[in-house]
């Protein structure tokens, strides 16, 4: 079973990867229409969701790597 879900990870893996190179065409391609802004604009709220997720995944690694003093309540060391 663990190497059911192993493999069922890396084929989301590669999904997912296979979906961003899929969508890095899909704005290449309409970027040199004439209604581009109009597009861009629109297709930009559908990037909400991974800007969140990549600004938590962020903020996550850099409170594992630095602690701050009294329960992370303050950023000052005195």
């Amino acid at each position: 079973q663990e190497l059911d879900n192993k493999k069922r990870i890396s084929h989301k893996k590669e999904e997912l990867y296979s979906l961003i190179e899929h969508v890095k065409s899909i704005i290449e391609e309409n970027s040199q229409q004439p209604n581009a802004k109009q597009w861009i604009n629109a297709s930009d709220k559908n990037f909400n969701s991974l800007r969140r997720m990549v600004d938590n995944c962020e903020k996550y690694n850099k409170r594992q790597k630095i602690q701050n003093t009294w329960r992370g309540q303050n950023h000052n060391t005195f």
